[in-house]
């Protein structure tokens, strides 16, 4: 394949293979969620209005907490959320780490109230 074509360029550099997209590289905590199962309970949804809600209710809530612990959406990809933490740029910024690992148990602490919100499947 002709490497002009290529829209990254791939270089070794200390034995490990990088992409780059530019010559600016920043480090972030960056996280990932989904629902589990979503095809499962989604197929059991019969209707487009209830389907859409389901998917707007999850990732709305989210948002809203990414949003309160000070964090970034980067993308929606299907039932998941993919977000960062900007403040975590600062390795010794330790307030900006110990607020995204808030963020991420209050996911978890708020997964009941977020399942109530969900359109039921039929039984």
């Amino acid at each position: 394949m002709d490497e002009s074509m290529l829209p990254t360029k791939i270089r070794q550099e200390e034995d490990r293979r990088e992409v780059t997209f530019s010559n600016m590289s920043e480090s972030y905590c960056v996280s990932f969620i989904d629902v589990i199962g979503s095809s499962q309970i989604t197929s059991n949804l019969q209707s487009s209005r209830k389907l859409k809600n389901f998917y707007a209710v999850f990732i709305n809530e989210i948002a809203d907490i990414v949003k309160n612990y000070g964090g970034k959406i980067l993308k929606t990809v299907g039932d998941g959320v993919i977000f960062f933490f900007p403040e975590t740029c600062n390795i010794e910024n330790q307030a900006a780490f110990e607020s995204a690992a808030e963020c991420l148990l209050s996911m978890v602490s708020s997964r009941n109230e977020i399942n109530d919100k969900l359109p039921a499947p039929i039984s």
